[in-house]
């Protein structure tokens, strides 16, 4: 039986992530990621996500996230999107960093 410390069941690692208890590792499926299209990105900044990654064998979206990050970060707020709905009035939106 578990400990318990005010309603709250106190069970040994192995336990809580093992079938049964019977301390078996579990496998874990996930969805594949979707494809990272280069395309869409500016030449200098694909090149970059194309060439870094193959240099050092990691997939090519980890760089070309970073860059297009750090040129969000430059532009910084010099540009603005502005999504108009129907005739109301513009809202500006930027995406998260």
């Amino acid at each position: 039986m578990p400990d318990r410390i005010d309603g709250i069941d106190i069970i040994p690692v192995e336990e809580y992530f093992s079938k049964n208890g019977a301390g078996e590792e579990q496998e874990v499926s996930l969805p594949k990621a979707p494809k990272f299209h280069l395309d869409a990105l500016p030449a200098p900044i694909a090149g970059l996500a194309r060439v870094g990654a193959e240099s050092i064998s990691c997939p090519e979206d980890y760089l070309a996230v970073a860059a297009l990050t750090v040129a969000a970060s430059a532009i910084g707020v010099t540009r603005v999107v502005r999504i108009r709905a129907r005739g109301s009035s513009p809202r500006s939106s930027s995406p998260p960093l």
